[in-house]
């Protein structure tokens, strides 16, 4: 009877430890998906240099890693706007600067 216990015993203990390594190994998965903060991948600056189909592309894959909604895409591109670009964008009405969004 005491090896049955003593059997039984020791099947609990190695599927506690089974246990215990799967919830750790659990947790560290976990974390890979949880930021502490706001994503801060940088849109790139944009001088009229570029071709607008390669920086529309940078752009939206910036707007994308940082889950930004239509608003916050306007004001990071009002934001990334440089030189002669952002001369046009004082040409613009407050309304239209929202309608600007790649």
């Amino acid at each position: 009877m005491e090896d049955t216990v003593k059997t039984i015993e020791d099947r609990m203990e190695n599927k506690m430890k089974k246990f215990e390594k799967l919830m750790t190994n659990a947790a560290t998965i976990g974390s890979c998906y949880v930021t502490s903060g706001p994503r801060t991948i940088q849109p790139p600056t944009r001088d009229g240099q570029t071709p607008w189909s390669s920086y529309k592309k940078q752009f939206e894959a910036a707007a994308t890693a940082n889950l930004w909604e239509e608003g916050q895409n306007a004001t990071a591109l009002v934001i990334a706007l440089r030189s002669a670009v952002l001369e046009i964008l004082q040409t613009l009405s407050e309304e239209d600067e929202t309608d600007i969004v790649p």
